[in-house]
């Protein structure tokens, strides 16, 4: 559990603060508290649909899209709480902001910790996807036949 919300949390972290790093690059101003609001979706949507099964995988399409749904409203529901009751002047400067810029203005800071957040609770508390042991004193299930061997028998 732990290592899955660690793992999470790494990732999540990974796109949201890659996803912030764009956004300071490219406006160099702090958020408004509405673009504020809008990284926070996307951060959720992004993290949410891409830290467990990958999008392109058709076993898990509809589930990778309601994931993505849910993170988009976690990530909403966590900068509302951030910007209630979290928001603090940093008092330090963090490049490329100046010295007093609040935490969720912050470009890049506040979408890579919202993406850790996000992350590890969307990777803690989903399906285990290891892969299941057999129980004790039963024996492990034989591997399945080739199909190469199963299509010489039919021809010959």
């Amino acid at each position: 559990m732990v290592r899955r919300l660690l793992l999470g949390g790494f990732l999540g972290a990974l796109f949201g603060g890659g996803l912030g790093a764009g956004y300071a690059t490219l406006a160099r101003v702090p958020m408004t508290p509405n673009a504020s609001l809008l990284m926070a979706i996307a951060v959720g949507v992004l993290v949410a649909g891409l830290v467990r099964r990958p999008p392109w995988d058709q076993r898990s399409a509809i589930e990778t899209v309601l994931r993505a749904l849910l993170g988009g409203l976690l990530g909403a529901g966590l900068s509302f709480l951030a910007v209630r009751s979290v928001d603090f002047e940093l008092p330090f400067a963090v490049p490329p902001m100046r010295d007093g810029t609040r935490f969720t203005e912050h470009a890049w800071l506040f979408p890579l910790v919202l993406g850790f957040v996000v992350g590890a609770l969307v990777r803690a508390f989903g399906p285990d996807e290891s892969p299941k042991k057999p129980a004790p004193g039963k024996p492990a299930a034989p591997p399945p036949a080739p199909a190469a061997a199963s299509m010489e028998k039919t021809v010959a």
